[in-house]
């Protein structure tokens, strides 16, 4: 018996809901890196920018399970010692339309506790905010994750998932903490001294609203962008995002106006192949730091903050407690032989770094000296 051919309406209904959704988030797996033109290395993915132009932010590889690593975001949702939080934005694809069904789903990953729910959102926003320095956001309304499905992944990471409407046609969407208690409130309920939420694999589907004709145009002129470091203070923010389509850059005063930001000196210093042997935390050279004495002894440090890092090798979870115990090494260092008040230092581990090839120099510590802050 000769069976009829399906219809073509039957099979391009079956290819369909195979189909993934369009994903509005430009380079939301954060795999495709940007080089930046200035100093020629990997500085961040590919359309997406720290908001503070001036400063460094955390951008690498992390190891979700066993046999994967993952490129991510660290962003720092409350420091204890800090007014400021960490926040990354891009430009979506595709606009939201008002009143347009919405799904969202990313993975995280969080230190000391599950997967801090409290401690990441979304701000969708009609422009770009870039700051001189880190800043506080911290707008009347913005999508939480408090309501959200989360699937336990194992390996420490979580994926939110969530639907959502939109309340306006909102192109820029900026990912961090906009909680508004203060930092010092979140880290007492969280009971350490600060908060860092890693984010990967982020997707904003549209369920029920077309895709907009400007979709490629506007991740082109997105990924063209790899000045990620001039500054330029007698033309603005707007330097770095010229030649992005339609839109100009807000400051942050339209969302949390500050006044006339205190700039605080900062000293930085990298110290990497500190000579951490491979799951050691006590560095072979006790007396490091000695060359740096004239800068730790200064009287007008207001803060230190030692962030420690690790290689690839191991657990991810194994990482970041090797990590903070590097930085809490460094800080009992910096105390013992500096005449440094320890209640001036904060120690955080950060984890794996891929910053250098060579892994016995992402073996290594970073201490920022904050004076007059």
């Amino acid at each position: 018996m000769i069976r009829p051919a399906p219809s073509l309406f039957f099979i391009l209904l079956i290819v369909a809901t195979h189909l993934p959704a369009q994903n509005i988030v430009p380079n939301g797996r954060f795999d495709e890196v940007n080089i930046c033109t200035e100093f020629h290395y990997r500085c961040a993915p590919k359309a997406w920018f720290y908001c503070s132009v001036n400063a460094h932010a955390n951008y690498g590889a992390y190891r979700i399970s066993p046999d994967t690593l993952r490129r991510g975001l660290d962003i720092l949702a409350a420091d204890r010692d800090l007014p400021t939080r960490q926040y990354w934005e891009t430009r979506l694809l595709c606009p939201l339309q008002t009143g347009a069904h919405y799904r969202v789903r990313l993975k995280v990953s969080a230190t000391y506790e599950g997967p801090n729910l409290h401690d990441i959102g979304f701000y969708f926003t009609d422009k770009f905010i870039f700051t001189p320095v880190d800043t506080l956001i911290q707008p009347p309304s913005y999508l939480g994750f408090l309501d959200a499905a989360v699937h336990d992944l194992g390996f420490g990471w979580f994926e939110l998932e969530k639907k959502f409407t939109a309340t306006g046609n909102e192109a820029f969407l900026v990912i961090g903490n906009f909680a508004p208690e203060s930092n010092k409130q979140i880290v007492k309920k969280r009971g350490t001294r600060s908060v860092n939420v890693i984010v990967t694999d982020l997707r904003i589907e549209p369920l029920d609203a077309p895709l907009c004709s400007d979709f490629q145009r506007t991740k082109d002129t997105l990924y063209a962008i790899t000045n990620r470091h001039s500054f330029n203070r007698s033309t603005g923010w707007a330097d770095l995002v010229a030649d992005i389509h339609l839109d100009t850059v807000a400051t942050v005063a339209t969302v949390a106006p500050p006044s006339a930001p205190h700039i605080p000196h900062i000293d930085t210093l990298r110290i990497p192949d500190i000579d951490f042997a491979l799951d050691s935390y006590h560095p072979i050279d006790s007396n490091l730091l000695d060359k740096y004495r004239s800068t730790l002894e200064d009287q007008d440090i207001s803060h230190i903050l030692v962030a420690g890092y690790t290689d690839q090798s191991g657990s991810a979870a194994y990482n970041l407690q090797l990590s903070e115990k590097r930085a809490l090494e460094i800080a009992r260092l910096l105390s013992g032989h500096y005449n440094l008040d320890a209640s001036l230092i904060t120690a955080e581990g950060r984890g794996v770094s891929t910053l250098y090839k060579d892994n016995a120099a992402n073996r290594r510590v970073e201490i920022y000296i904050f004076h007059g802050l």
